[in-house]
């Protein structure tokens, strides 16, 4: 297995100092706060999607 970050120019964006929330880099549509998620909060979320 390779555990090397590739260095080819664009195939892998530069990191960042620290971590932070996906939501604070690019919008999203739903942000679900916490880790790990509970089937009931996914499913809150993703029932209203799929009926439309």
């Amino acid at each position: 297995m390779n555990r090397k970050i590739p260095h080819a120019p664009g195939i892998f964006p530069p990191l960042r100092d620290k971590v932070v929330p996906v939501h604070y880099i690019v919008p999203v549509d739903i942000y679900l706060p916490g880790c790990p998620h509970s089937v009931s909060r996914i499913r809150a979320v993703l029932e209203p999607l799929i009926k439309g």
